[in-house]
């Protein structure tokens, strides 16, 4: 019978195994601990990135606001505070691009340029927005921007005010409407020299108008211009115009004068 072979290692094989495992082995840690060396720099550089990032945002950090040009209602704590929101609030890091769109977006802030004055301060030079009329609890600015306000700073008072009823839906454009027709109004009635300082639209959307020596013309809901037209024409004729207290210019072919009551009882 043939008999099995078995292999048989010698010493010297199984030295020359073992270091050929050994040395395996060892390759095999060698490039585990350098491909974690690795890991732990990029790691490292991320944050000493992070951290210095972090750090030039901080660099030089804003501490004043100037504000500059010709400014009534603009409140320079709504600049200070626009500049804490922003990102970064460091000189060399503030996007001033942003932050300029960020300030024309105040309710005031018509056009604004704003540079830098090293270390700390950032200069705002500001236009305004120019109110001509109020309506309701708002107010339309010369280029048709409609201002929110909850009080009427100085001088705002003094503005022509026109009031709508609150059943009335209106429009910006609207107001923006009302405001040239109404414009148009106050020029005409100036000529009889009416100071109109108020209007009232009412549900119906007629017009009332109240001069400052407390007349009172009522235009109805059309051809309003027309009507002004016809005071114009007739105002002239009417002798005692102190006396008035109200004229109504609906009238077809003419126009109702109410008299004063004083002025009543001297007639009677």
């Amino acid at each position: 019978m043939a008999k099995s072979k078995m292999a048989v290692r010698t010493a010297a094989d199984k030295k020359r195994f073992g270091f050929t495992w050994m040395s395996a082995f060892t390759d095999r840690l060698g490039k585990f601990f350098r491909f974690g060396s690795v890991l732990t720099l990029l790691v490292l550089l991320s944050f000493l990135v992070q951290l210095g990032y972090s750090s030039w945002q901080q660099v030089w950090p804003v501490k004043n606001i100037t504000l500059e040009g010709n400014y009534r209602y603009l409140n320079k704590q709504d600049l200070v505070a626009l500049v804490q929101t922003q990102k970064t609030n460091g000189m060399l890091s503030i996007d001033l691009q942003l932050l300029q769109v960020d300030a024309k977006s105040l309710d005031w802030v018509d056009q604004v340029e704003i540079r830098k004055v090293w270390p700390d301060t950032l200069v705002f030079l500001v236009q305004e927005h120019q109110p001509v009329v109020r309506f309701n609890e708002s107010l339309l600015t010369q280029k048709g921007t409609l201002i929110k306000t909850k009080k009427l700073q100085a001088g705002l008072n003094e503005l022509p005010h026109v009031n709508t009823s609150h059943d009335l839906t209106i429009t910006n454009e609207d107001y923006r409407r009302v405001w040239r027709e109404f414009k148009q109004i106050r020029r005409k009635l100036e000529l009889l020299e009416l100071n109109i300082e108020r209007l009232e639209i009412d549900q119906s959307r007629n017009w009332r108008l109240s001069a400052n020596s407390g007349m009172r013309v009522n235009l109805g809901r059309k051809e309003r211009l027309s009507r002004v037209d016809k005071l114009v024409f007739a105002y002239s004729v009417i002798a005692d115009k102190s006396a008035i207290e109200s004229i109504d210019l609906r009238y077809h072919n003419g126009l109702a004068v109410k008299w004063s009551q004083q002025a009543e009882k001297l007639k009677s």
